[in-house]
């Protein structure tokens, strides 16, 4: 087993000797607060107990290319002002509630963006007028949910709100150069690699970098500034297999400074490998349904932990519905491992904790690393689960009867019907305590297929990854579900890359068009052997509601030994009519 390797840090959680930060934008944001605190209220309501504002100031470069040119070049800097208030006490407040208030889209409330110059004034006034929305918007969630509580037992009597030691932590304000005439070369000459690729109709390639300076302030007196930095190179390519379905694969490259993206010759030897794949499946028919034995191996391993312990031990606290309608319009692949919390959820010689303090595993910088969480609290590294027994869940403040204490993990997430701050994954590592070489775990996969007269066992080297929904994806997933098809997606996500070994001749083959049926949580559990290579993942979570939010997982290969795959159930569109422009000759 690989040791951890946690950087140690140039600062330390400790008070300030001086005032913190002494610019306008603190000054105004600390102000506001306190006048807020003293003095908001309406007559006969009930005045607000707890209030906090976490300011983002983002400086943000992106460019895009297509087929060798470039499509789109921006730099921005914007401030955006987010705003919890809180009504009632610690114990039942206006939160962990699920209603559509009449006010939600009627007021300035929970966020807005602010001046991007430094006036007192300015900046006050907007903090004031959100502020006086998202007070207005409580007292009405608040009275809504005490109507709820008289027409339904309130589930538990855990209080609302978890009491935090308080934390007064400042960075270094950091800038981030990126070199925009090199990159939007590297993005182009990336780009133009598909020149090669006649069968794939569309590619685009992307640079992002970001550099986040994030303040955070309440009225219990909690304060902090941190900066965070991140900066990706994505590749995505689209196209139609020869019946019409469609194919996509993307590749990623991640980092927290332009220097941690790796040089131009591996991109391009990534993609290469990816638009070779992608063209190979146009010309594959579906491959039959299987039942049997699956290797998983690099992202399609890390991916497999994320999407079933990862999100299994995120969101803990289920929260109160005003009607039956909102909770299932509300449903969630959240949570689905907490009701296991001291029970085994992986086989046992497994091991799990998530660390948002790391910075590096051997050397690959890790996306997922923070030193403040979404309320302001401390990063803590998390004992996830011991030899397969979970013995924790990821949380935010918002106790549940089990897990009383945050312990730094929450992550604001803007739903449907109003924002909230739950328990994600930073940085999730697994850790196996026996490991077999590779071609071991290949070995054991075709001894079971021998021993069940299994024709072949499966290898998936890439599962889909999250992304962000354009507006045909929801087109599609509407239409889906209108003709009762596809509306219900698994908590795994389809293969993208796969490969069956015929157990007979040991041959390898590229196949496509396989999703898995009815994969349950206990997957983890019918996990048999385990490989050495880990394999460090970072990526981008996109969640059905539009956030977005950097997170690592460092994975080794595992066998399961028996699932059940199936064709996939997809809606074949028409081919293009004409061919390629740049392929017609």
């Amino acid at each position: 087993m690989k040791p951890l390797i946690i950087l140690a840090l140039l600062f330390t959680l400790v008070p300030a000797e001086e005032p913190p930060d002494s610019t306008a934008l603190y000054r105004a944001a600390s102000d506001e607060l306190a006048r807020s605190i003293n003095k908001l209220k309406i007559e006969n309501q009930v005045t607000p107990y707890y209030i906090s504002y976490r300011i983002k100031d983002t400086h943000n470069t992106e460019m895009r290319a297509g087929f060798g040119s470039v499509i789109y070049s921006n730099a921005n800097h914007r401030r955006d002002a987010y705003v919890s208030v809180r009504v009632g006490s610690y114990d039942m407040d206006n939160t962990n509630f699920i209603c559509q208030t009449r006010s939600m889209n009627l007021i300035d409330s929970d966020q807005t963006p602010l001046p991007l110059e430094d006036n007192y004034y300015a900046i006050r006034q907007a903090l004031w007028i959100v502020t006086d929305g998202t007070y207005k918007k409580a007292l009405e969630r608040f009275a809504r949910k005490i109507a709820t509580l008289q027409n339904q037992p309130r589930p538990d009597t855990v209080p609302d709100f978890a009491r935090i030691e308080l934390t007064t932590f400042f960075t270094p304000i950091r800038t981030m150069e990126v070199d925009t005439n090199y990159w939007q070369e590297i993005i182009c000459r990336t780009s133009a690699i598909f020149k090669k690729y006649p069968k794939i109709q569309e590619s685009e390639v992307i640079f992002n970098a970001s550099i986040v300076t994030t303040y955070f302030l309440n009225t219990e007196g909690n304060q902090s500034r941190s900066t965070q930095t991140l900066c990706m190179l994505e590749i995505s390519a689209e196209t139609q297999s020869k019946d019409g379905d469609p194919l996509e694969d993307r590749v990623g490259f991640y980092g927290l400074a332009p220097e941690d993206i790796p040089d131009l010759p591996t991109v391009l030897l990534a993609v290469q490998a990816m638009a070779e794949s992608l063209s190979m499946k146009v010309s594959l028919d579906k491959t039959e349904d299987y039942s049997g034995p699956v290797i998983f191996v690099g992202q399609a391993a890390a991916e497999l932990f994320f999407q079933i312990l990862g999100k299994g031990v995120s969101d803990p606290k289920t929260p109160l519905f005003e009607n039956e309608m909102l909770a299932q319009s509300a449903s969630s692949d959240l949570g689905m491992l907490v009701k296991r919390l001291g029970r085994r959820v992986m086989s046992d010689f497994l091991s799990a904790i998530d660390d948002p303090l790391m910075v590096r595993w051997y050397g690959t910088p890790l996306i997922g690393h923070y030193m403040i969480d979404d309320e302001g609290v401390p990063a803590q590294p998390v004992e996830v689960a011991i030899d397969g027994k979970l013995l924790s869940v990821l949380m935010s403040r918002t106790p549940t009867k089990r897990m009383p204490m945050t312990n730094g993990h929450g992550r604001y997430r803007d739903e449907n019907y109003g924002p909230r701050v739950i328990g994600l994954p930073s940085n999730l590592v697994i850790t196996p305590n026996e490991q077999y070489r590779v071609e071991d775990l290949g070995a054991m996969l075709l001894e079971i297929c021998r021993d069940y007269d299994i024709p072949y066992g499966i290898v998936i080297t890439r599962l889909t990854p999250t992304k962000t929904l354009e507006l045909k994806d929801y087109y599609m997933r509407y239409f889906q579900q209108m003709s009762g098809g596809g509306g219900e997606e698994g908590i795994l996500s389809a293969p993208v890359t796969a490969y069956k070994i015929d157990a007979a001749s040991q041959e390898v083959t590229l196949i496509r068009g396989l999703d898995f049926a009815d994969v349950t949580p206990r997957v983890l559990r019918d996990i048999i052997a385990v490989g050495t290579e880990d394999y460090a993942y970072n990526f981008i979570y996109r969640d059905e509601h539009g956030n977005a939010y950097p997170m690592s997982v460092i994975a080794p290969p595992v066998l399961v030994e028996e699932m059940d795959l199936e064709g996939t159930d997809t809606k074949p569109t028409k081919l293009p009519i004409l061919p390629h422009p740049y392929f017609k000759k």
